[in-house]
């Protein structure tokens, strides 16, 4: 089994991502020291709480394995450990690009891969 990190961004900073080619974090990820990231079981709980008026969000798809060397494991809200990635991300370590709109997040996410 592959394990899976996620970065949820706003279209905007997604649109700068694409465009340059790299990100180097959102403001909060800035103000923080590191790119903040998720395991799938925390997307909802994520975007809720840190996008609660965006219409539509980008997901980004991870895999460990490429960034692993980045990447911190760190305790952050309700005691539970997060991944956070120190560094600049390039753009061709995404492995998969999700559009989607706030009906999606009133559902439980359900990423299947085939």
């Amino acid at each position: 089994m592959v394990l899976r990190l996620y970065k949820i961004l706003n279209l905007t900073e997604w649109l700068s991502f694409k465009k340059k080619k790299f990100f180097v974090g959102s403001k909060l990820d800035r103000s923080s020291g590191f790119i903040h990231m998720c395991k799938k079981e925390h997307l909802l709980t994520t975007a809720k709480l840190y996008f609660p008026k965006q219409r539509k969000l980008t997901i980004l798809e991870f895999r460990y394995h490429k960034i692993k060397d980045k990447i911190k494991w760190e305790i952050s809200r309700n005691g539970l450990l997060f991944p956070h990635f120190y560094g600049i991300f390039a753009y061709k370590v995404i492995n998969k690009v999700l559009i989607v709109d706030k009906k999606f997040f009133q559902k439980k996410i359900k990423i299947r891969y085939v």
